[in-house]
């Protein structure tokens, strides 16, 4: 594909993330094993809006790790947003090219490595568990800044019931 095709000739590797990655020429890969709901592309695009963007995907002919986040900026992009390197916009993240996503170039990775990734990418953080009193301790503190947690991915009934832990009978409403 003209991705790999460029990277060979310009000798990049997985060195660092290239921003110019045009989302036309980013391909999702047609067996992507995580599928993502029009609500979970809508989170992840408020993510990028609000903290900019925070990991590169990987790719090589294809989207191997990433998948989503290409949904999520094209999304953004549908919107007449722009978007920005971490740490955001609003704190002077570098802007990233209208139409472009970053990515790493996956090539130099065996073709048992890249598929064992995209299965790693999306499976190891469904692999810990959350301290619900950490979360509720954390969701109280947001609330108390008046800072919208609907961009944490918590539910307003997941929020509700976590401040619970907290001796807060307060509702922290969740804007979506």
């Amino acid at each position: 594909g003209p991705v790999h095709e460029e990277a060979i000739r310009n000798g990049r590797k997985t060195e660092k993330p290239d921003i110019d990655g045009k989302l036309d020429d980013l391909k999702r890969d047609p067996n992507n094993a995580r599928t993502h709901t029009p609500e979970q592309v809508e989170q992840i695009a408020q993510s990028i809006m609000e903290f900019g963007w925070t990991m590169p995907a990987a790719v090589d002919e294809i989207i191997r790790a990433g998948n989503c986040r290409h949904m999520a900026a094209e999304l953004v992009y549908s919107r007449g947003d722009r978007i920005y390197m971490a740490p955001g916009k609003e704190a002077g993240g570098a802007i990233i090219p209208d139409g472009t996503m970053p990515y790493f170039d996956c090539t130099g990775w065996t073709e048992a490595q890249r598929q064992a990734y995209a299965l790693a990418d999306n499976k190891l953080g469904d692999n810990s568990e959350f301290d619900d009193q950490a979360v509720a301790e954390t969701m109280a503190r947001l609330e108390s800044m008046d800072y919208d947690v609907a961009v944490t991915g918590f539910g307003q009934d997941e929020v509700d019931e976590l401040l619970k832990l907290t001796g807060g009978d307060q509702r922290v409403p969740v804007m979506q």
